[in-house]
């Protein structure tokens, strides 16, 4: 048995980490320290926490380390950025095995990552699937130490050691994309990448930078803007690219919700899609087919990832898994997003 901190009581509400660190004017983290026996907090510290604590009446209590029947889905922040797609495909899934399936978010700038990952540990899951995760390397193999088996969705920062990894072909994605807007003739095309240090941003920027070169077309530094994966950051990439003295005649979002922000700069600056400007996505999430043109975007299957990360749980958990691995392939989806130049 293992011991874990419980929800206490005060004038008839329940009072959770949150609410001890608010009184004792402390972080959530340093309460879990606290509450958990651990030595590198402050002795001062240490004393305010606890006597929050014995005021409020709080106790521990006792956990089984029983494996549940549960998977924990562990992301940044759940939203349509493929959180739910990938979210109703691991539900399915895990019902074919009489698993249950949870959430966990780490924040977006991974500022809950410390609680969270111990809720997760203590409650000792069937295992941990990680999407667009912010979870180093250091809590993920707490999580293995515990014999927790963690698969990671498109890992953002190359294949983390020790973990199981399913991906796309991000670099064929876009390899795609360049393919189709130059075989309409494009020739200046903007693109609008996500952040730096995503792995599956870069490898969508070389797919389609090999697919210029294919068609003898360069793209200049200035049609080049990068941003988190949300529609807010495509809004305002797109309107610097619109606003250049040439702008572009065609736009590649690395990601759908990206390309919603597009859409949005191109109406304000008086553009019709495609007629205007050619526009195409990465994902194919839900709105992509009812935007209004429908949106050209690559399509990632998320039912299939879902698919794999069950399984390569279930098969870890049986002592029968043989890829630690695996690379799913793409597609691009034509809808009316995108054609020929003017002129």
């Amino acid at each position: 048995m293992t011991t874990s901190s419980a929800p206490v009581r005060a004038n008839g509400r329940r009072l959770r980490v949150t609410d001890i660190a608010r009184l004792a004017g402390t972080s959530q983290s340093t309460v879990s320290k606290v509450i958990n026996g651990r030595a590198d907090v402050a002795e001062d510290t240490r004393r305010r926490v606890q006597a929050v604590l014995d005021e409020v009446g709080f106790r521990k209590k006792l956990v089984t380390t029983k494996v549940s029947n549960r998977i924990e889905f562990v992301t940044r922040v759940f939203d349509a950025n493929g959180s739910f797609p990938l979210l109703q495909g691991l539900l399915h899934w895990a019902r074919q095995e009489s698993l249950d399936v949870g959430i966990t978010e780490l924040g977006r700038e991974g500022e809950y990552a410390a609680d969270a990952i111990t809720h997760v540990i203590d409650g000792n899951p069937y295992g941990v699937v990680m999407q667009l995760s912010s979870a180093s390397e250091k809590d993920r193999g707490a999580l293995r130490s515990r014999g927790i088996p963690v698969v990671v969705i498109d890992p953002v920062n190359g294949n983390p050691s020790g973990d199981l990894t399913v991906s796309i072909d991000n670099w064929t994605g876009g390899l795609l994309a360049a393919r189709h807007l130059t075989g309409l003739g494009h020739t200046r095309i903007g693109i609008i990448a996500g952040p730096e240090s995503a792995l599956s941003s870069t490898a969508r920027i070389a797919g389609f930078e090999q697919g210029l070169r294919e068609a003898g077309v360069t793209m200049p530094d200035e049609l080049r803007r990068s941003g988190d994966f949300d529609a807010t950051e495509g809004y305002r990439t797109a309107n610097e690219l619109l606003t250049l003295n040439d702008p572009p005649t065609a736009m590649f979002a690395l990601n759908d919700l990206m390309a919603v922000g597009v859409y949005k700069a191109a109406a304000e600056h008086g553009l019709r899609i495609p007629d205007d400007l050619s526009v195409v996505g990465f994902d194919d999430i839900f709105p992509a087919a009812y935007l209004g043109p429908g949106l050209t975007t690559v399509n990632q299957s998320f039912d299939d990832m879902a698919r794999k990360a069950i399984d390569m749980i279930v098969r870890t958990r049986r002592g029968t898994l043989t890829d630690t691995s695996v690379v799913l392939p793409v597609r691009l989806t034509v809808r009316q997003s995108t054609t020929a130049p003017r002129g």
